[in-house]
């Protein structure tokens, strides 16, 4: 049966696929480098070619989901990062592996534009940011469960690698049961609403916003993909607790996707936002303090997971609200602008981490709360674009 909350279930199930495969990203890299003799930096393209292919259907998304239909779009992605998973574990050489990588962030791209305008439009107001929480939150906790899992695969089967497996299983199982589960909703723009697209591209705060992800997404990635190496380089923890801190990084941003769950049923949106930036950057100021600090690092890392949890889902249902005529359009932008922040900052701060020094490479990651916390104060002074207020969403 079909219904708003079978619809999340299955929208939450396929970010849960994407959130293993997030989270297990970090801990294989070691084991990848091994696999193919490949230098661990140069496994950092791996990242560029994960989020070219979401890029590719994030700016494609907004028009697809007006003309195949958001409930298609997400079933199609479902199945295609699947495949890619599979062949990111199976790979023998690199650019196969770049190659699944991009195949699976084909799929992303797809389940990321489609999956949240479906749930806030299934939704309504206050209860889109929750609903939309919610969805992230499964994504922080198949993030927050793949390094433990990849650290257990690797004691009993001597490969992080089922752990891929085990996420392509499951996208595998929801493609198949979405198309029974999924509600629909019609995003295109009708009659005098199409002549207001062209400005919902021209709106200042449009593109606030996506500089806002792209900082945001840059940093989560980065933060969660080379925190194994950091703390490798600065402290004197073994390995073992190394793989516990990246996990209870991605297990706190699924802690701050449940407060955005909670906190957004009775704020607005960019009052949540608001707060979260200003907890990124506390973070990140203890992680530029704590060059060397187990205590010091281990509360940025941590401050950080909680901070950024609510930020990606509820600037999208904020973006929903400030361009009504075109929400499916302004989440495509925003969300395809995320993905360049997700290629181009993890690798620079994987170059800045080998090449520079360990305070560099949380230098970046400092700089980019600050950056969000500026886009955000710009946001917040701008109007909504079609006639709605963005404070307009009832409960």
């Amino acid at each position: 049966m079909r219904t708003p909350g079978s619809t999340l279930a299955v929208a939450c199930t396929s970010l849960f696929v994407i959130g293993i495969f997030s989270g297990a990203l970090g801990p294989l890299l070691p084991s990848l480098a091994v696999r193919l003799g490949a230098p661990v930096d140069e496994l950092g393209a791996m990242f560029t070619a994960f989020f070219v292919g979401a890029l590719v259907t994030q700016i494609a998304g907004g028009w697809l989901n007006e003309h195949v239909g958001l409930r298609t779009m997400v079933i199609t992605g479902t199945a295609v990062l699947t495949l890619g998973a599979v062949g990111v574990a199976a790979s023998p050489d690199v650019p196969l592996l770049l190659a699944s990588a991009l195949v699976f962030g084909l799929g992303l791209g797809a389940v990321d534009i489609s999956a949240n305008v479906l749930v806030a439009a299934v939704f309504s107001g206050r209860r889109a940011v929750s609903a939309v929480n919610v969805l992230h939150f499964a994504f922080g906790a198949g993030a927050g469960l793949a390094p433990v899992l990849a650290s257990l695969a690797l004691g009993r089967w001597g490969t992080p690698m089922p752990v891929l497996y085990l996420a392509a299983a499951i996208g595998l199982a929801n493609a198949l049961v979405a198309g029974r589960l999924l509600l629909d909703r019609d995003v295109a723009p009708r009659g005098d609403a199409r002549q207001g697209v062209a400005a919902v591209y021209r709106a200042p705060s449009l593109w606030m916003l996506a500089l806002l992800l792209f900082l945001y997404v840059g940093g989560e990635m980065g933060v969660g993909g080379w925190t194994t190496v950091y703390l490798g380089k600065t402290t004197s923890l073994a390995a073992g607790p190394v793989a516990v801190v990246v996990s209870a990084f991605w297990l706190a941003l699924t802690g701050g996707r449940l407060l955005g769950a909670f906190l957004g049923a009775r704020v607005h949106a960019d009052a949540l936002l608001l707060w979260s930036a200003g907890g990124c950057c506390l973070g990140a100021l203890l992680l530029l303090l704590g060059g060397g600090s187990v205590a010091l690092t281990v509360a940025g890392t941590l401050i950080l997971g909680v901070a950024y949890g609510p930020i990606f889902p509820t600037a999208l249902v904020l973006a929903t609200e400030h361009f009504p005529l075109a929400p499916s359009r302004a989440v495509s932008v925003v969300v395809s602008v995320s993905s360049l922040g997700g290629m181009l900052l993890p690798p620079l701060q994987g170059i800045l981490l080998e090449r520079v020094s360990p305070l560099a490479s949380v230098g970046l990651v400092a700089a980019g709360t600050a950056g969000m916390m500026g886009a955000l104060l710009a946001v917040r002074r701008a109007p909504a674009v079609g006639g709605n207020s963005p404070r307009g969403g009832g409960d």
